[in-house]
């Protein structure tokens, strides 16, 4: 259960930090990747790691793979 709890928390952190970094480089007229593609490698990153840490619920049910 801690499991998904989590990965809740790591995702909505991980598109909070996606809607600012939208803002952020918004704002910036010279910036070196497009805005969309700063949020959207930040947000396809942070949930990956969301459904890695929730995934890690199952793990220990699966001991004969070790």
């Amino acid at each position: 259960m801690l499991a998904f709890v989590v990965a809740i928390i790591v995702f909505v952190l991980t598109n909070a930090l996606s809607v600012l970094l939208i803002f952020r480089y918004g704002m910036k007229d010279n910036a070196t990747l497009a805005p969309s593609n700063v949020a959207k490698t930040t947000f396809t990153v942070g949930t990956l790691i969301a459904i890695a840490i929730a995934a890690s619920h199952w793990v220990p049910q699966f001991e004969w793979w070790w």
